[in-house]
């Protein structure tokens, strides 16, 4: 019995040995196994979403500013309001001012030399910018209502016929205008009973602006010449003469008023009555004489013509605008 026990007792080591020996190759290749080992298959996670930070807050007006083009495709653009003496100045002296333009006394307009300039107001033909209407608006229409001056050299087709085949000069007024009343009294008086008197103003209060303008004119000039002709014969160096004296005087009166009022319906919107009276009178007497004479001094042919003019022009003008 105790060698049976003995044997009993060596023989269990080597059994246990035997079969735990492929179990713990197995473990070996497959690697450490934690001692807890859940058995149950669960779903795979679903992607964590990181809580929302706290929200900033937002501005509920975004601003954007950007500086105005000055030339565009069509037209060279030249800002008014950059200039400090436009405060002070009139339309005709800010004309003055932009390079290729030029305006006379008499309110005539050209443009590098060319005279059949048209003028137009926020893009649109105006009657103050009309016949004996532009001397005095441009004369009276204070510089500081100007929000640019556009030149355009060759007009486009959106023009139609406006500019009569010349250039156009397009007056672009402020919108919002500086609030309060503003006139403006011109009147020159010179020789021969020549005078030109002309007087401007102008109302703007909140989102209402007036303007009007009156204006009168009386312009004599008067002009003489005097030809004289020799005509020489080739075969016998005979000299046969005559001369051609003329006298002319015009007398010129022109009379008459504009006005015009704006309301901004809002920011996009602006109705506009426009109304407008102009009356000319033209006197003209004018004579031409001529007397012919031969190679020896006798006449040969004499006359004298006379020619007198009267001519009247009345013109009324009524607009009703609105402006997108």
């Amino acid at each position: 019995m105790p060698v049976l026990r003995q044997s009993v007792l060596l023989l269990v080591p080597i059994v246990a040995g035997t079969l735990l020996a492929p179990g713990s190759a197995h473990a070996q290749q497959a690697g450490p196994v934690s001692p807890t080992v859940a058995t149950t298959a669960t779903p795979a996670a679903e992607p964590q979403v990181a809580a929302p930070a706290a929200e900033m807050p937002v501005q509920s007006t975004v601003a954007v500013s950007a500086a105005r083009s000055s030339n565009r495709i069509d037209r060279q653009a030249y800002d008014v309001k950059s200039d400090t003496a436009s405060t002070n100045d009139t339309v005709a002296d800010t004309l003055n001012k932009v390079p290729s333009v030029a305006v006379d006394a008499d309110g005539n307009v050209t443009l590098r030399g060319r005279s059949n300039v048209q003028i137009l107001v926020d893009g649109k033909p105006s009657a103050m910018m009309q016949g004996e209407n532009r001397a005095a608006a441009l004369s009276a229409l204070p510089a500081a209502d100007l929000e640019s001056v556009e030149v355009i050299n060759n007009p486009g087709a959106q023009f139609g016929n406006e500019g009569g085949g010349g250039p156009i000069i397009n007056l672009v007024m402020r919108r919002e205008r500086t609030p309060g009343s503003f006139g403006v009294v011109n009147a020159n008086k010179g020789t021969e009973g020549r005078f030109n008197a002309s007087t401007f103003g102008s109302y703007t209060g909140g989102r209402l602006s007036v303007q009007g303008a009156l204006f009168g004119r009386r312009d004599s000039r008067g002009s003489t010449g005097e030809t004289t002709r020799d005509r020489i014969d080739p075969a016998t160096g005979a000299v046969a003469s005559s001369v051609q004296s003329s006298y002319s005087e015009n007398d010129t009166e022109s009379a008459g008023f504009n006005g015009s009022l704006s309301y901004n319906l809002g920011e996009k919107d602006v109705v506009s009555v426009k109304a407008g009276f102009n009356a000319n009178s033209q006197d003209g007497v004018s004579s031409e004489r001529y007397r012919g004479t031969d190679a020896l001094g006798a006449v040969e042919s004499e006359y004298q013509r006379s020619t007198v003019r009267d001519t009247n022009s009345r013109s009324y003008n009524l607009s009703v605008g609105l402006d997108h």
